[in-house]
C-alpha cells in the first residue's frame, strides 16, 4: 500500500509541474533527481549548480533536499520566512521568501517552488532576482519544478 502511495505522489509531482515555454532548457539537480526549466539564453554554472541570465539579474537553482527523518509536510513552511504565498497544497508550494543579506548588498528577492520527491525528500527550486528582474519570470521558472523525467 505504501509503494502505491509513493508512486501516486511521484506522479502527482510530475503532473503538477507547469509546462515550460518552447525553447527553454532543462537544469537538473546534482544527482539528477529533480529539475526545472530556464530560458534558453541562460548559462549554467557549477559552483553551486545554478543558471544565470545574460543580464545577471536572475540566479536559478534546483536542489534535492534529502533527510531520512524528514517529513516533507512538516518541512514545507518551516524552512521559510514567506513574504507572499502563491500556492500551498500537498502537491506544491510556491512562495516569495526573504533573502538573507550580509553586508551592503543590492535589494534582492527570492521565489521558491517545492514539490515532494518522495517520503525522503523534496525537489526545491529557487530563483533569486535583483531590481529590474520580473517577478512573473521568477515565478514561471519555479513553477516548472518537477522530478526528473
Amino acid at each position: 500500500m505504501n509503494r502505491l502511495l509513493l508512486a501516486a505522489l511521484a506522479f502527482a509531482g510530475i503532473t503538477m509541474a507547469q509546462q515550460a515555454p518552447a525553447g527553454w532548457k532543462v537544469m537538473k539537480s546534482e544527482k539528477g533527481t529533480c529539475q526545472i526549466n530556464v530560458p534558453n539564453d541562460w548559462t549554467f554554472d557549477t559552483a553551486p549548480l545554478s543558471a544565470l541570465d545574460p543580464k545577471k539579474l536572475f540566479t536559478a537553482m534546483i536542489l534535492h533536499e534529502v533527510d531520512a527523518k524528514m517529513d516533507p509536510e512538516a518541512y514545507r513552511l518551516a524552512a521559510y520566512h514567506p513574504i507572499k504565498i502563491f500556492e500551498n497544497t500537498s502537491k506544491r508550494l510556491i512562495l516569495e521568501d526573504r533573502v538573507n543579506s550580509f553586508g551592503p548588498m543590492p535589494p534582492r528577492r527570492k521565489m521558491v517552488g517545492q514539490i515532494p520527491q518522495s517520503t525522503k525528500g523534496v525537489c526545491q527550486a529557487m530563483v533569486i532576482f535583483k531590481a529590474g528582474g520580473s517577478e512573473e519570470l521568477a515565478k514561471q521558472i519555479v513553477q516548472t519544478v518537477s522530478t526528473s523525467r
